[in-house]
């Protein structure tokens, strides 16, 4: 796997969860996104999306059976949207081609044994059905075949934040900020574990960094602000959690304001191969 990658892509709730591959940006980073958000996407579900969508998954499944990644790479985040598409509107059919997707990645795998693209893939798939002890399996078997590669401890920190396990977030983000210390997509989602930790001066310092390397993205630039004003609430100690309207301390608070993260912006991302 070579370390040249990643355009992080699809959004839900402000998170990535899925990500194409790509060159380094002209600004050194490894992740640039290229999708506004999963409404953007869904825009593009009209009559010839929906008639074509068939034929995405086909020409995915047969790049992979060729053990052609790079060509798949192309069809994933198609069909990603695809299965999102089904999951609100026939959980069958979702449950139906997400499984169907999961043999034939796990039967490619052990032909493929070199290769983590098989297993990233299914990571992503266990993703999207909320299965995270799969996708953490996997994902962590990914990492064992390529160390280096930064884009896969970016998915495994985004799995921690998923889940809520917000210091562990931080650390693999930490570590990845000292490698790659312009990635704007790093920088958001080490801005977010610290937020949902109640530790927002961190919180703010990460997301001013990262709306400076793209300011125009109205998301981060609203993030900052929301982040900006509870550091201040708490100097100011009328910080209050609005779900339960009581006061709360400040480094007590831990709740995870994401539904579902990761393929990488904060958000799924692939990766190249060797």
């Amino acid at each position: 796997l070579a370390s040249g990658i990643i355009s992080a892509g699809i959004i839900i709730n402000g998170n990535i969860v899925n990500a194409k591959m790509t060159n380094h940006s002209s600004n050194g980073a490894i992740i640039e996104s290229w999708g506004t958000g999963i409404e953007d996407e869904f825009a593009l579900i009209d009559g010839d999306f929906i008639q074509d969508k068939e034929k995405t998954f086909l020409k995915f499944e047969s790049c992979i059976k060729d053990g052609d990644f790079n060509k798949a790479e192309d069809y994933f985040a198609d069909v990603v949207v695809s299965l999102i598409e089904m999951k609100e509107t026939d959980s069958s059919e979702f449950n139906n081609k997400t499984q169907k997707l999961i043999e034939t990645l796990n039967s490619i795998a052990y032909k493929y044994t070199s290769s983590a693209y098989p297993k990233y893939y299914t990571a992503k798939l266990f993703e999207l059905t909320d299965n995270y002890d799969k996708a953490f399996y996997l994902i962590k078997e990914c990492i064992s075949m390529d160390k280096k590669n930064p884009i896969l401890k970016y998915e495994l920190g985004n799995l921690y934040l998923a889940t809520n396990q917000n210091e562990k977030a931080v650390r693999v983000f930490e570590q990845l900020k000292l490698q790659y210390p312009r990635e704007k997509e790093i920088r958001v989602s080490l801005a977010e574990a610290y937020s949902n930790m109640a530790s927002f001066d961190n919180s703010v310092r990460e997301y001013r960094v990262a709306a400076a390397f793209e300011p125009e993205d109205s998301d981060t630039v609203a993030a900052l602000v929301t982040a900006s004003t509870y550091a201040k609430m708490v100097k100011n100690n009328t910080f209050y959690d609005p779900m339960q309207t009581v006061a709360a301390t400040p480094t007590q608070s831990s709740g995870n304001k994401q539904d579902i993260i990761a393929f990488g912006s904060g958000s799924t991302s692939s990766f190249s191969a060797s």
